[in-house]
């Protein structure tokens, strides 16, 4: 986790703007992603932590509540303590009331939605001036790479990954898995034959025995 928030922190010195920490489930992403807050408002500044869903919203909360880091919340009705240096935002909300002029970090929880949703791409064109890190144990939809006109370059500059579920597997931190996939049959010696309306088949009866298999 160290390494990963170190590196997270280079890349942003670098110049990138917008940095994806990949991060399977299980790893600590929020934790991750809790020690970028904190450090943004050791220094100062002021942080909103975007989620796509209301339960997502209070599931954030309730980590920043057991971490210690005050904060409010801008959701709907829900909205509360807008004055805190940290604020929990749904994204439904804040691209209809935009954000403080005084944000200094952007965290996107679940940012692999980033690339297909237009509220999330006009937050990202209008307050291109703002650092932004996307939290995902999934970081893989079309587009997070995609160059924008509007960015001048790509949604996501950069990907840092905390962590493969490979590795975390092998230092016990997640259950080994065992994988399942299709095979293909073989229909050696099943007979075809002509259906009633003339095209041709597979005798049913002969291929059910044939896939009707354990592997």
């Amino acid at each position: 986790q160290e390494q990963a928030i170190q590196s997270l922190r280079a890349s942003l010195a670098r110049g990138n703007k917008r940095v994806m920490l990949y991060s399977p489930t299980g790893s600590g992403k929020t934790t991750m992603g809790e020690a970028m807050v904190r450090g943004a408002v050791a220094k100062g500044g002021r942080v909103l932590f975007i989620a796509n869903r209301k339960q997502l919203v209070a599931q954030a909360s309730k980590h920043l509540t057991r971490a210690g880091i005050a904060h409010g919340i801008v959701q709907a009705e829900n909205t509360c303590r807008l004055d805190a240096r940290v604020l929990v935002c749904s994204i439904d909300t804040i691209a209809v009331r935009g954000i403080p002029d005084d944000v200094t970090l952007i965290v996107i929880d679940e940012a692999h939605a980033v690339a297909g949703s237009a509220k999330y791409r006009k937050l990202l064109f209008k307050y291109n001036r703002v650092p932004v890190i996307g939290l995902s144990a999934t970081p893989f939809n079309h587009g997070l790479g995609a160059y924008c006109d509007e960015l001048r370059g790509s949604l996501f500059q950069e990907l840092v990954t905390a962590a493969t579920i490979r590795e975390l597997i092998d230092l016990g931190f997640l259950v080994d898995a065992d994988v399942f996939a299709p095979a293909e049959p073989d229909l050696t010696g099943v007979r075809t034959q002509r259906g009633m309306g003339g095209e041709i088949d597979y005798s049913e009866k002969e291929l059910a025995e044939a896939v009707d298999k354990p592997s």
